[in-house]
């Protein structure tokens, strides 16, 4: 489902989490959101909603203006779900505080992912990360970095624009050493 570009609110959210919600048995593969006017509150509605939605593969989330509450919210839904193979957040306004969210999904994430590789054989994880255009700085991203240390199935992380100085590169530049 692709409704990028629109004028979506909290109205809409609640529109989409109730079509994904649990009553009505919909599940997606992809959700393009991308500039629309979702807020934290829209992306608390679409957080459990996507508690339920475990097949979705690809979420877009990118310029919706989510914060750091959002950010949290988001992954608290996002969760249970150990598909989820492409997520892009760029342009959010979020900080280090939002980057700890995504680390903790991340570290829970790689534990599930090869809680059920081993169960069931399933070969998946978070294989593109957008983080672009958000102000998540040094901190952030050694946060990001640590959660990332643990997620093997990583292959494009995109964060330009994210206000690193050398301290962010020499954090990035451990991980890839890391991983190789």
């Amino acid at each position: 489902l692709d409704i990028s570009s629109n004028e979506i609110s909290l109205a809409g959210a609640q529109d989409i989490a109730h079509a994904l919600s649990i009553e009505t048995g919909l599940s997606l593969k992809s959700l393009n959101l991308d500039m629309n006017q979702l807020e934290a509150n829209g992306c608390e509605l679409l957080s459990q909603a996507l508690t339920h939605n475990t097949i979705l593969e690809l979420l877009v989330l990118s310029r919706n203006n989510i914060f750091d509450n959002g950010c949290q919210l988001l992954f608290e839904g996002l969760s249970s779900n150990t598909v989820l193979q492409t997520l892009n957040i760029g342009g959010n306004f979020i900080t280090h505080i939002g980057a700890r969210s995504i680390q903790v999904y991340l570290q829970k994430r790689q534990t599930n992912v090869l809680l059920e590789s081993r169960v069931y054989g399933l070969q998946s994880g978070l294989r593109t990360l957008d983080i672009s255009n958000n102000s998540i700085g040094d901190e952030g991203i050694a946060a990001l970095c640590q959660g990332l240390q643990t997620n093997c199935h990583l292959v494009c992380l995109v964060a330009n624009k994210v206000d690193i100085t050398d301290i962010g590169a020499h954090r990035i530049r451990q991980l890839l050493e890391t991983r190789t």
